[in-house]
């Protein structure tokens, strides 16, 4: 299965490619289709630059990585559009473990992180009717340190922490339907809490309706691959980011922690 690590190898092959934009195009109907079956949590380290020999052990970051297929539909003919989109929200919630000293044994928190994409690409009239592409976020060694406590943890432990991991699409500030009749979004549960498995039946898009249950936290960040180490190499495999290089405005220029290789 082709991955973001593996794709990183052949960067440099990767050819560019030219279309036109569907900025606003009137009467536009994006419809994404999130492949839960194959969202994976996976380990990545830093590049290591020149000169660099002798330094310390290189700190792990982890991503959280989930296949989509994108379509841009006329609502008159249910006929693709070729080219690409001018944007594409796709927004992760992440229920994590509550690590803070006499949280109870069922407590949790929530951390939303919203990654805004430009020109991505979508199918035209001919050929395939969808577009396979990747969307992702990015845990810093800082946080998954946050939360667990230990220096060291591989990306098959985190479950012990990070429970559950929801997504969902937005075109032009809009929620995106998978279907017709439906929205847009996938969960997929990393965790053994079956208590919280039997709860969430019932609460599909858990996110929009139980803020007392599972409040939001800012304390442990997340990042798009535009504030990651990784930002250079991202060509290829998900869409550009908006930023593309250096950190959100918005969300991490009063960071310092932000631009830090560690964070």
């Amino acid at each position: 299965m082709k991955t973001f690590i593996s794709t990183l190898a052949g960067l440099a092959c990767t050819a560019a490619f030219t279309s036109v934009a569907l900025a606003d195009a009137p009467g536009t109907d994006v419809r994404v289709k999130f492949d839960e079956a194959k969202m994976t949590v996976a380990e990545i380290q830093p590049p290591l630059f020149s000169g660099a020999k002798g330094m310390a052990k290189v700190p792990t970051w982890y991503y959280i990585d989930v296949p989509m297929n994108v379509q841009a539909l006329s609502k008159s003919g249910e006929k693709p559009r070729s080219g690409t989109l001018d944007n594409l929200t796709v927004t992760f919630y992440l229920l994590v473990k509550n690590p803070n000293p006499g949280a109870g044994k069922n407590s949790y928190l929530k951390i939303t992180k919203p990654i805004h994409y430009v020109n991505v690409p979508v199918p035209g009239a001919e050929g395939s009717s969808s577009v396979t592409t990747h969307a992702a976020c990015f845990l810093p060694p800082s946080t998954v340190r946050k939360l667990t406590g230990r220096e060291n943890t591989r990306a098959g432990d985190l479950s012990a922490y990070l429970t559950l991991i929801s997504v969902d699409a937005s075109y032009n500030d809009k929620p995106c339907k998978e279907t017709k009749d439906k929205f847009a979004y996938a969960t997929k549960m990393f965790g053994n809490d079956n208590d919280l498995r039997k709860g969430l039946k019932d609460l599909p898009r858990w996110w929009t309706i139980d803020a007392k249950r599972f409040p939001e936290t800012t304390d442990y960040p997340v990042r798009t691959i535009a504030e990651t180490p990784f930002a250079a190499q991202a060509s290829g495999y998900f869409p550009e980011t908006n930023p593309m290089y250096g950190a959100a405005p918005a969300e991490s220029a009063t960071d310092p922690a932000a631009t830090d290789t560690e964070n």
